[in-house]
């Protein structure tokens, strides 16, 4: 298969660059799936929505992750498709390769090196820099799975009722269903008619939003304990240390979507919301939310982080979270080997 010419970043998808995905889609018989190694909502939503899409076309599917992927994500119908074996992207011998949702490509370059099918990528993030052969970027868009779900019905392809499952977490996620400033009429749109097609927003609701451990309520009442302003990107701050992960046996994932509920929650005074949290090997992750701030431009300016403009996270590397009186600040340390 001959890859075709790269494309541009795109704003918004052409037809044309619709018709150039559809027919290498048409004419593919093996079909493989990538999943961005951030394991999120949206891009398992928008993967799995592929999976049954192309499965009920007739192609031959497999689905690889450079990482396991966690049982909290399991309500989400397809998981347990996914596979982490690397020899996958080297021995099967697909014809077209498509990811979801992975906005700079950095762990897809060994594949990139590797491949020779053509890789067509859709995202919603500003920075994604265009890696694929074909690159269909909405960055109007409020999530991937409804730029996947645009293209769906362009090319009028089947969304049985497995794929609007996982195509409506994949929006429910990145919209905090429907309730952050990025939603957008079709991003409701492409919900409503998923739904129509027998997607259950209950189960997404119970299991993305509702369905927390022990574990993680008590990680949620030590972040909520810890708010402070934040001296380096403004507005309001809380910080999770790896004692605290380890003291409560939470995990990463205990952490998730704690940014977007204080951007919900807070009065209207604190516009910007970041939350620090440590990992192994002295790293840092950090999740800032606004209401008008463009924290995709702040958080690269100070972390080299990026996103959306009301969304965006950072990694800060040799670094831990120290406690100065009320506050916290990222420590830096010597380089760790």
């Amino acid at each position: 298969v001959q890859s075709p010419l790269q494309s541009p970043i795109l704003m918004s998808p052409l037809p044309s660059h619709f018709r150039s995905a559809k027919e290498l889609i048409d004419r593919s018989n093996k079909i493989i799936l990538i999943v961005d190694e951030r394991l999120d909502g949206d891009t398992l939503g928008s993967t799995l929505g592929w999976y049954f899409v192309l499965t009920a076309l007739g192609k031959s599917v497999r689905i690889w992750s450079s990482k396991e992927v966690n049982h909290l994500w399991d309500y989400i119908p397809g998981t347990s498709k996914i596979e982490t074996d690397f020899s996958l992207i080297t021995t099967w011998k697909p014809d077209l390769g498509i990811v979801s949702d992975s906005s700079d490509g950095v762990f897809l370059q060994a594949i990139i090196k590797t491949k020779i099918w053509p890789l067509i990528s859709f995202d919603h993030h500003s920075k994604n820099p265009g890696y694929a052969n074909l690159n269909l970027i909405d960055q109007s868009a409020a999530s991937t799975a409804d730029v996947v779900w645009t293209f769906l019905k362009w090319a009028n392809y089947e969304i049985p009722t497995l794929a609007a499952q996982a195509l409506l977490t994949g929006i429910f996620t990145d919209t905090n269903i429907f309730s952050s400033p990025n939603t957008t009429s079709r991003a409701v749109e492409a919900g409503t008619h998923l739904i129509s097609l027998g997607a259950n927003p209950k189960t997404i609701v119970q299991r993305a939003f509702m369905n927390k451990s022990l574990a993680s309520l008590k990680l949620w009442g030590t972040a909520l304990e810890r708010l402070f302003p934040d001296p380096v990107l403004g507005g309001i701050a809380t910080a999770l240390t790896l004692a605290d992960f380890n003291r409560l046996t939470a995990t990463p994932e205990d952490g998730h979507a704690i940014s977007n509920f204080l951007n919900q929650m807070l009065s209207e005074e604190y516009d910007l919301v970041t939350v620090y949290q440590e990992q192994p090997n002295f790293l840092i992750k950090g999740s800032s939310r606004s209401r008008q701030t463009d924290v995709a431009k702040l958080v690269s300016e100070h972390y080299g982080g990026g996103g959306h403009p009301l969304a965006a996270g950072f990694t800060i590397t040799n670094a831990k979270l120290i406690q100065v009186g009320n506050l916290w600040k990222v420590e830096r340390i010597s380089k760790v080997d």
